[in-house]
């Protein structure tokens, strides 16, 4: 388990220990501290975690931030992008070794509030008057599914699936911080922060996901990439974003050595 503060996160690793004890044979939560917007924190776990871990089944990529004012971190990056994107690419590339030593799983935790933007690249929230952090965290949700669509050729022949998922709207702190008037507005409608998680861990788990890579998933369910027309984007935008996101990571090599 990986966050930014321990201390944060005390209540989740409690749970998951005490349902781990609970469990028919034993589990054990290993918890790391990481920044993911800061690429020099993610390359430093990255590089703990392929060295004493061995095969990994299932990496979940679940840091998301929705900001109310533009923020650029010390390495030049949108703060939502370096947390939502950037950072988890890295990891994501530092790990693949681990991953593919055991036809593991990678699941990107995307939203909803993707449908709204199209595709863009990092540097578009870098300036401007405007910040609408509600646009932002969408863009970065798309890019998350775009992702994992190119991924799925990109690592099939390592065996590594990738899968997009939205978990549904609910009713977590970070909503609670972020989106205080969407909350108030439909939370009789909101779900438990476990029913958001039941598609997660079945993309980690279940044997059928293997069979549709890259797709987009919400409640078990496979679901359009796009709904709003001009909003889809092209593989060669695709690639872009893995070109760029490359370069701002530092990676190099096809599967990402780090530069």
């Amino acid at each position: 388990m990986i966050s930014r503060s321990r201390e944060r996160a005390s209540d989740a690793i409690s749970e998951v220990t005490e349902a781990a004890s609970a469990a028919a044979g034993s589990g054990v939560v290993r918890f790391e501290e990481c920044d993911m917007s800061d690429l020099a924190d993610v390359r430093r776990l990255g590089v703990l975690l392929a060295k004493t871990l061995g095969g990994v089944d299932a990496l979940v990529l679940n840091a998301g931030v929705l900001l109310h004012e533009r923020s650029i971190t010390d390495e030049g990056l949108e703060l939502a992008w370096a947390t939502n994107v950037v950072g988890p690419y890295l990891l994501e590339h530092l790990m693949m070794p681990n991953l593919a030593s055991v036809k593991g799983r990678v699941v990107m935790v995307t939203s909803g509030g993707a449908y709204s933007e199209a595709l863009a690249l990092p540097d578009a929230d870098l300036a401007g008057e405007l910040y609408d952090g509600a646009a932002v965290y969408a863009r970065t949700k798309r890019a998350q599914i775009a992702l994992a669509q190119l991924q799925t050729a990109q690592m099939a022949e390592a065996g590594v699936t990738v899968h997009a998922v939205h978990p549904g709207w609910a009713d977590t702190p970070g909503v609670q911080s972020s989106l205080p008037t969407f909350r108030k507005l439909t939370k009789p409608f909101l779900r438990s922060a476990d029913e958001g998680a039941d598609s997660i861990a079945w993309l980690a788990l279940a044997a059928e996901p293997l069979e549709n890579p890259g797709q987009l998933w919400h409640d078990r369910k496979i679901r359009p990439r796009h709904k709003i027309p001009g909003k889809a984007e092209s593989a060669s935008a695709r690639a872009a974003l893995d070109t760029e996101l490359r370069r701002l990571s530092g990676m190099t090599g096809r599967q990402g050595v780090p530069g």
